[in-house]
């Protein structure tokens, strides 16, 4: 059994000179918000185009911003019908997509930023504890006093940064948030929030306020670093 992709020596010389077309980019961009799902929007709002050069193409997934989209890629969690959304389905069809533009040279021409329609969810806020920072999407929106009943796009987004700032406080690790080119963002028609972003500026402070605990943690580590190496030196 054997996997063969074969380009002609006219294309093989194109692909040499030319690399990739800048038009791929944007279309798996495209491709990437169209597989992910959608419930508020901002899942598909967190992801961009990163780098797009004749040499390299990153589509990235801004996990500060929507740090969920790992767990319904692992499958993890209260929602589970989204496993391999991005390691499988994903990765996928940019593989089968980028095989038939290196065989067939034709640049694809839906390129322009994707749009998604912000909107409030259909579901409850996620009441599921993470097992590290033991806060759920509802804690948050509690601790904020906010509704608990109902969440917007926009409140997910500051929620998971929340959550995010959290974790990497006690569990380490870095972030980065969105780059490049970004997915465009629009409210649905005749869409209310209805309440739902009611007191978000208490959340964005407890956002902020967890970022600034997780900087200071930083300064001290390095600080403690830079001591011991100068006690030892």
């Amino acid at each position: 059994m054997d996997f063969t992709i074969y380009v002609s020596e006219k294309r093989y010389n194109e692909l040499l000179q030319n690399g990739f077309d800048p038009s791929l980019g944007g279309y798996l961009h495209n491709i990437a918000v169209m597989i992910m799902a959608y419930d508020t929007g901002n899942a598909r709002s967190a992801i961009s185009n990163s780098k797009n050069t004749p040499r390299h193409i990153q589509i990235h997934y801004d996990l500060l911003k929507a740090n969920y989209i790992k767990f319904l890629d692992d499958g993890v969690g209260p929602v589970k019908k989204h496993k391999g959304i991005v390691s499988v389905l994903t990765v996928g069809t940019f593989t089968e997509e980028l095989i038939g533009w290196l065989v067939s040279g034709q640049n694809p021409t839906f390129t322009s930023p994707p749009v998604v329609a912000l909107r409030q969810s259909k579901y409850r806020p996620f009441s599921a504890k993470s097992s590290v920072t033991g806060l759920s999407e509802k804690d948050v929106l509690k601790q904020s006093q906010m509704n608990t009943d109902t969440i917007s796009a926009q409140a997910r987004g500051e929620v998971s940064k929340v959550r995010e700032y959290t974790y990497l406080r006690l569990a380490g690790g870095s972030f980065g948030g969105t780059r490049g080119v970004k997915t465009q963002t629009t409210r649905l028609q005749g869409h209310q929030h209805l309440g739902s972003n009611k007191n978000i500026s208490i959340l964005k402070a407890v956002r902020q306020d967890q970022k600034q605990r997780l900087k200071k943690q930083r300064e001290d580590t390095n600080s403690a670093i830079t001591m011991g190496f100068l006690t030892n030196k």
